[in-house]
């Protein structure tokens, strides 16, 4: 994927995430292999300003499935838009590496890691300025250049006041204030028991990340969170009789 490429597909998933609701589950086993459930439901001032051209739409399920589809280490159980604004998918992944890279693990790019020592897995994400732009994504299929038009570059020209002001002058008074608002709530479930994490919480049997969108876009500090655990046994299976 050529470097053109990458930084528009990331400007999209910036711009998205900060007007959607967006609480992603990944269940992940020691193998670092899982699935993950992902609901995005779009901000009725945001889709209004993405659909504006006669034709757009916020999400086009078929062009999504099929850029998925082409990408290493996935497989799409299920992608379905029940609303215009709601795009709703049920993925497996044999390598949680091939989340956050186009590239076959483990010669990827470094954006998540998976360690195994003393019998405890650790599986860490690190996003800075750098890696960014080699970010693959879930939504490569999906172009809409209303998406573009709000995002920081990935050099970051713009700085959070500059950006804000862009996203007021789209979509008006009301925009940058659920910009502000709007925050990634990632859930990760381990196939185990959960020792530690670094960067969010423990809730129940999961750890959970509450990311601030304007944080994720504009990258001042790199991010940083990790959930180490202890894989469950894996269960023997009967030999069939001869």
């Amino acid at each position: 994927m050529s470097k053109r490429v990458r930084t528009a597909i990331l400007l999209f998933v910036g711009t998205l995430l900060a007007a959607c609701t967006a609480k992603p589950v990944i269940e992940v086993e020691g193998d670092g292999s899982g699935t993950a459930k992902v609901r995005l439901e779009v901000k009725k001032l945001f889709a209004d300003y993405f659909t504006a051209d006669e034709g757009a739409k916020v999400f086009d399920a078929a062009r999504i499935r099929k850029g998925m589809e082409n990408r290493p280490g996935f497989v799409v159980r299920r992608i379905a838009t029940p609303t215009p604004e709601t795009l709703e998918m049920d993925l497996l992944f044999h390598d949680i590496r091939s989340l956050f890279s186009d590239v076959v693990p483990p010669n990827n790019d470094g954006i998540i890691r998976v360690t195994q020592k003393d019998g405890k897995t650790t599986i860490a994400l690190h996003l800075d300025r750098n890696s960014a732009k080699q970010v693959g994504t879930l939504f490569s299929a999906v172009s809409n250049p209303a998406f573009k038009e709000m995002s920081p570059r990935e050099q970051k020209t713009r700085t959070e006041k500059e950006y804000l002001e862009a996203i007021e002058f789209a979509v008006g008074k009301e925009g940058p204030p659920l910009v502000r608002s709007s925050c990634l709530e990632l859930t990760v479930k381990v196939d185990g028991t959960l020792v530690s994490q670094t960067g969010g919480k423990v809730v129940g049997d999961a750890a959970v990340f509450n990311v601030p969108l304007l944080r994720m876009l504009m990258l001042e500090k790199p991010l940083d969170y990790s959930v180490t655990f202890i894989p469950a046994p894996k269960k023997a299976t009967k030999k069939p009789k001869v």
